[in-house]
């Protein structure tokens, strides 16, 4: 199993306890396109192969060390559909 993999697997098992950095390595090593928006917010754009996903994640501020839960879970999903249309393209 390749760290790619395994940054994923445990950011599936345990979306509360993922790191802002660890969340934007996993979005771009899946082909998501970073980009600092205005204050604590960051852009995060996936064009692939003319399907777009585009959301906004909050850096954590505060006492806050991790990325809220739903991020995460928001990103895990756009993972997915993402693998399996490619996986769709692949097979026709």
């Amino acid at each position: 199993m390749t760290k790619k993999e395994k940054r994923l697997q445990k950011m599936r098992q345990n979306p509360k306890n993922v790191t802002y950095d660890i969340l934007i390595t996993v979005l771009q090593e899946h082909g998501f396109e970073v980009t600092d928006g205005k204050g604590s917010h960051t852009r995060v754009r996936a064009n692939i192969e003319g399907r777009v996903w585009r959301d906004t994640i909050v850096k954590p501020h505060g006492n806050r060390k991790n990325v809220h839960q739903a991020a995460v879970k928001k990103a895990l999903k756009a993972i997915d559909e993402i693998q399996a249309w490619k996986a769709q393209l692949a097979e026709s």
